[in-house]
């Protein structure tokens, strides 16, 4: 009687596994695919259910509950389907999976059978070493182009006499068709008339073209590290250094080829007052010992 109970539990406690057994997993549609290559792929995700626990049969056909793997061709890729469909033939659970080849099965299909059997996104399921298909294609940029530049300058502080002190430029630019950044050096300085005045400045801003043609008018603004000296004769004289900023307008010619022509007149206000020299400073002067200018630039640049 022993014997005969051990043998009806046995009996009981293997019966699920058994009927979780008689569930098929076999190839579905794949035309266009060599069938040696459906076969070997459905065997490779057919183990992966297996090895996550899923007790499934190769040789059980499509009738009643089973899995199903697709195959089908995108261009040169493959798309890799799991279902799960039910005795009614309702699919009851499904993933898929973009190859861009089908060697890249074996790494795609554990990651398929996770995201089925968990109900997770695939891309939740990717790791450094299991990336396929689009996750590793190179991302598409619009185009740019990095310039450098080398320019002329002339300076004049409103105020003053001073008008058409020279100076240079050097410039890094990245312009697409519609704006632009660029990163300049400038120092200017002199005047052919008595006031005299110097500058220089390091900075970065932005531009905006109007236009995508060969040629644009464009404005602009940015941010520099400003060293500005001013020199009244016999009224002021004032230096000082520190943060601001530039406002700008002109035009751009040549956009069409690898160099090309800017035309930029900018305003370069300062966020300080330049301080009085002491050596400039008596008792009885009357003019106040800080004053504010900003400087006017105009500038013809070479970008190549």
């Amino acid at each position: 009687m022993r014997i005969l109970l051990t043998f009806l539990f046995a009996l009981a406690f293997s019966l699920p596994a058994l009927a979780r057994a008689d569930v098929g997993c076999v190839a579905g549609d794949a035309a266009g695919i060599d069938p040696v290559d459906v076969e070997t792929v459905a065997q490779i995700v057919c183990s992966q259910l297996r090895r996550q626990g899923v007790q499934v049969s190769e040789a059980r056909g499509s009738e009643g509950e089973h899995w199903r793997v697709n195959l089908r061709p995108l261009g040169r890729k493959v798309i890799l389907t799991l279902q799960h469909v039910g005795a009614d033939g309702v699919i009851r659970r499904e993933g898929e999976l973009m190859l861009n080849e089908i060697e890249e099965a074996p790494v795609g299909a554990p990651r398929l059978v996770t995201s089925v059997l968990e109900d997770r996104d695939i891309s939740s399921t990717a790791t450094v070493a299991t990336l396929v298909g689009d996750e590793v294609r190179t991302q598409r940029k619009k185009d740019g182009e990095h310039l450098f530049g080398l320019g002329l300058l002339t300076i004049s502080v409103p105020g003053t006499d001073v008008f058409a002190g020279g100076g240079l430029a050097l410039r890094w630019a990245f312009e697409t068709p519609n704006l632009g950044v660029l990163a300049d050096l400038r120092f200017a300085g002199g005047s052919p008339a008595d006031d005299d005045a110097g500058m220089f400045g390091i900075g970065v801003g932005g531009r905006w073209f109007t236009s995508p043609g060969s040629w644009s008018p464009f404005v602009g603004a940015g941010l520099q590290y400003t060293v500005l000296s001013v020199t009244e004769r016999g009224k002021f004289s004032g230096s000082q250094n520190g943060m601001g900023a530039w406002l700008e307008i002109g035009v751009e010619l040549l956009r069409l080829y690898e160099s090309r022509l800017s035309f930029e007149l900018r305003a370069e206000p300062a966020f300080f007052e330049l301080e009085e020299d002491d050596d400039w400073f008596e008792e009885d002067d009357r003019d106040p010992r800080r004053r504010y200018y900003v400087p006017i630039t105009f500038g013809i640049t070479y970008l190549f």
